[in-house]
């Protein structure tokens, strides 16, 4: 049982991330900048311009679609796992 709940978690925590990332990736990348500007030194501005670019917007979609395809498949190894226990 305990397996069964932490995995809906595991598959649920994903699927929000995924989303997250696919759909409101300007917003992630506000906060993604933000986070790097606290703690970066101008040795390091590097970083910051990337975290602003499009390439950071494309690879949040990737990432996230990704996430989405994990939680699909994290949802189908929950299922099967629940139709195992009720047989």
């Amino acid at each position: 049982m305990a397996k069964l709940v932490g995995l809906a978690n595991f598959a649920f925590g994903t699927f929000l991330i995924g989303i997250v990332a696919v759909v409101f990736p300007r917003r992630l990348q506000s906060i993604a900048a933000y986070w790097v500007g606290q703690g970066i030194s101008e040795k390091f501005s590097s970083l910051l311009d990337y975290v602003q670019s499009d390439a950071w917007i494309t690879n949040a979609r990737v990432v996230g679609a990704g996430f989405l395809v994990m939680s699909f498949f994290y949802s189908l190894q929950r299922l099967k796992a629940v139709c195992s226990d009720l047989a």
